[in-house]
């Protein structure tokens, strides 16, 4: 069975009995830290029975304690993203982009449906979210995927390229990584086509 969260700290323990294990973990300065720390939100116990010494049983006993991240305001996040992303653009003299509906609209697309595969879209999903992409805009900057913090998005290189408008997208789900509740990401910055000026019309000129 796989584990995935945040943070995962492991206790184990070879006892005579329960107590003996009780009293084993709280002799154990790094075990006791474990069973201490204000920041795990869930714990699990498991006892088997282990190699017997001098002709006594013993147990193992292992604890698990997991810090799980709880269910996060996917609009709000996505607010501080692009807030993040202005102050980052300003701090890097980077001009400002303006926030873009069909950006936000593939962004937030792509995001959900990484959230629903986990993180592994495939290559078909991909290209069908994103074939808008290449007929409205000229160049994209894409950054996406999960993270412990989302806003450290905002501190990719890719995020003061040369852009004009930006999309970000988030999808909350399970993640390999983190565990339930991960936020995946999608930001995408880019330029649309410039329209071309109509030609000059030539005077026309009237014969005398």
């Amino acid at each position: 069975m796989e584990i995935a969260a945040p943070t995962i700290l492991v206790s184990e323990a070879q006892a005579l009995n329960t107590e003996d294990a009780y009293t084993r973990f709280s002799n154990s300065p790094q075990d006791r830290a474990n069973a201490m720390n204000a920041e795990m939100t869930n714990v699990g116990v498991g006892v088997a029975p282990g190699p017997a010494v001098n002709n006594q049983p013993t147990l193992i006993v292992s604890e698990l304690f997991l810090k799980q991240n709880p269910p996060p305001d996917p609009e709000e996040l996505k607010a501080n993203l692009y807030s993040a992303i202005s102050r980052r653009r300003s701090d890097a003299r980077a001009p400002a982009v303006a926030k873009d509906p069909q950006l936000e609209q593939i962004a937030q697309a792509y995001a959900t449906q990484m959230a629903k595969d986990k993180g592994k879209v495939s290559k078909e999903k991909v290209s069908e979210i994103e074939a808008p992409l290449y007929k409205m805009y000229a160049t994209v900057n894409e950054l996406g995927g999960v993270k412990s913090d989302p806003l450290d998005f905002a501190e990719e290189p890719g995020v003061v390229g040369d852009a004009k408008l930006v999309g970000v997208g988030v999808g909350i789900g399970s993640s390999p990584q983190f565990g339930k509740n991960s936020a995946y990401v999608v930001v995408l910055l880019g330029k649309k086509h410039e329209a071309k000026a109509p030609a000059a019309r030539q005077p026309v000129r009237k014969k005398k």
